[in-house]
Formats: structure tokens, sequence, C-alpha cells
């Protein structure tokens, strides 16, 4: 928990889903207190997705458990805690991602569903980063390449739970006031591929005043 960081909390994460159905209960337990410690809008992430859903009641509990005392200690209700723990992946204000290899840049977009889309530098479509060449920075192509398999790693938990988030909110006519709608929805880095595709609606009282 000290010295943990993200790439830890990918590690461990998979494992705490596993062990109750390893006769290890106990030991997720643990494993969730120590994610939790880390602290990382990633950590609270994974143990607030945990919270929402998994088989194994008993993880469940302890997961939410952890929840409502994080949200507790910030003065949050839980939902008001889940729009502010969705990573923002380091993605720029247009809500994408610029993967520099020296003289060349590549571009990660998000299509409805946030599945990266790669582009080169001319806006063309390619499946995967290239290897380097004689004019690119290897090490910068290196670093590169590990941004990219640890995005990709981490959006497959992200994309789902935000998406079914919004349908949640959809279901439950939530609304937010218009402060906490532009943080954490419109000028969210990654929430923006979601959320100015949608139709929204601006309410006065219990009355629709206007959609955008």
């Amino acid at each position: 928990a000290e010295l943990g960081h993200d790439e830890s909390v990918r590690a461990l994460t998979p494992k705490i889903r596993k062990w109750p159905g390893e006769s290890a209960v106990k030991r997720a337990q643990w494993g969730l207190d120590v994610i939790a410690r880390v602290g990382t809008d990633l950590a609270l992430m994974n143990v607030y997705s945990i919270a929402q859903k998994i088989k194994y009641k008993s993880l469940k509990a302890h997961a939410s458990a952890l929840v409502d005392q994080i949200a507790d200690e910030r003065g949050l209700t839980r939902t008001e805690l889940g729009d502010r723990l969705v990573p923002d992946f380091d993605l720029d204000a247009r809500g994408r991602l610029t993967l520099d290899y020296g003289p060349r840049q590549f571009e990660v977009h998000f299509d409805e569903t946030l599945k990266p889309i790669l582009r080169d530098g001319v806006g063309k479509t390619v499946k995967n980063l290239p290897k380097p060449n004689a004019k690119d920075d290897e090490e910068k192509a290196k670093e590169a390449k590990a941004t990219l398999r640890g995005l990709k790693k981490d959006l497959k938990a992200v994309a789902k739970q935000q998406i079914q988030r919004l349908e949640g909110a959809l279901v439950q006519q939530r609304r937010w006031d218009a402060g906490d709608f532009v943080a954490f929805l419109v000028d969210h880095p990654l929430m923006i591929n979601l959320t100015h595709r949608l139709l929204w609606g601006a309410w006065k009282d219990d009355e629709l005043a206007q959609t955008f």
C-alpha cells in the first residue's frame, strides 16, 4: 500500500476478483484494503467497480463499506464519488492522447464505446503502433507502446463501467448541477467521448427548459 502505484493496482485487481473463488476471501478483502490505501483515482475506481458488481457477496460488501467510508470522508454520496473516480488517462482537452515517437506522433481517439482508435500523423487509422524506424527516438517509442498497452488494459474495465453508469443515470432520471455537469461529464477528458454524443436536457425545477 505504501509503495504501490497504478501498475500495482493493475496487477492486483484481477487477483482480488478471483481469490474468493479459490477460498481466499480474507486475502481478497486485504487486497481491497491495499488498493484503497494506494488511493489513486484508478485504485479507487477499481474499489468502486467491485462494490458495484461482483458475484461474491462478502467481497462486494467489503468494497461497499470502503466506498461508503471514502465517500463519507469526502462529504459525498456514493453516486457523487463515482463521478469523481473516472481516470483521465492523461488525455488532452479534446479527449485524445498523443503518443510521441520523436519526429512522428500518433493519436488515440475513442469511439462511442470508448474503444481506442489509433491514427497516424495524417489522420489515417492504423491497427497498431509500428516498429520505430531509424529516425525515431527508440526510448520515446518504447514509452509510447507501454502507455498504449496500459491504456487498453485499463479501458476494458473503465469503458463498461462508465457506459453502465450513464445508462443508470438515464433510467434514474438523474440530474447534475451545472458545475458538476461541466467538470465531471462535459469537460472530463475521457467522459467527453461519451457525453458529446448524447442529447441532454436543462431543467428548471420539474420543467424541461431546453435540450442541447
